[in-house]
């Protein structure tokens, strides 16, 4: 068990994306604690749920994004795995599904890359393939790339929300 701020969270993998939530601003609130749901709620404009599958490595979360059920489907759902992929070129947090209230569309997972928005200048991320808009505060360029991040920066955020939330194992 972790409890980080005023949440416990069953695993590491919870607590230590709490952390980086947290690092970026952003405002969240825990919401399964039985691990069969989306573990946070971001409470952007629009509010996205992620699940986090803690022990899938980035590669992994393809596969089992095509088994991830989502129960309301008026939201997006982000599909995070043990760590975001940090690569020299950017950083993706993971795989994105967009909500539709059509089941007949059915679900349209890829790849979430974190951005630094041109828009609002706030980090937020989008879905490659489908709507191309910050998720933070629904900026859009009108299908342009929205900004790049700074890979060292969010290297740096994620390695100090992996301390914290290390630091916060209940023993």
């Amino acid at each position: 068990m972790y409890n980080y701020g005023s949440q416990a969270y069953r695993q590491y993998h919870e607590a230590r994306w709490a952390a980086f939530f947290d690092r970026l601003g952003w405002k969240y609130t825990a919401l399964d604690s039985r691990g069969d749901g989306p573990s946070f709620a971001l409470l952007f404009q629009n509010p996205v749920d992620v699940m986090v599958a803690g022990g899938w490595s980035f590669d992994a979360l393809a596969l089992v994004s095509k088994h991830v059920g989502h129960v309301d489907r008026n939201r997006d759902l982000l599909l995070v795995g043990r760590a975001p992929l940090l690569t020299d070129d950017g950083v993706v947090l993971g795989k994105l599904d967009e909500g539709t209230t059509k089941p007949s569309v059915g679900s349209s997972w890829d790849d979430a890359p974190l951005i630094d928005c041109t828009g609002c200048g706030e980090p937020s991320f989008y879905h490659t393939v489908g709507s191309f808009h910050c998720r933070v505060n629904l900026c859009h360029d009108g299908d342009h790339y929205l900004g790049g991040v700074d890979v060292a920066d969010m290297r740096k955020h994620w390695h100090v929300a992996s301390r914290m939330a290390s630091m916060s194992e209940v023993k």
